[in-house]
């Protein structure tokens, strides 16, 4: 997957089982869980597999670069009606 921070993460299973390959970073480890296997968890459970958490879009405070092909999830601070990066 190209994603950041999530990598490296990947899917596999074991006999019908799935079987979720988290990285070690906290940071990517979330983002990996949030996006992949929380979401099969919780449809497994029969529940929404939307993200559990509030969701708006807003213009960007700052540029954020990200490679080309890449999809990069940045934390931000909400200020005055835009989003600021987190370094």
């Amino acid at each position: 997957m190209a994603l950041r921070p999530a990598s490296p993460a990947g899917l596999g299973f074991l006999g019908t089982r799935p079987v979720f390959l988290l990285p070690g970073n906290p940071v990517s480890c979330l983002c990996a869980y949030d996006l992949f296997a929380g979401r099969a968890i919780r449809r497994l459970g029969g529940r929404s597999p939307q993200m559990p958490y509030r969701s708006e879009r807003l213009p960007l405070a700052a540029k954020i670069a990200s490679a080309v092909g890449r999809v990069d999830y940045a934390r931000v601070r909400l200020v005055g009606g835009r989003a600021e990066p987190i370094a």
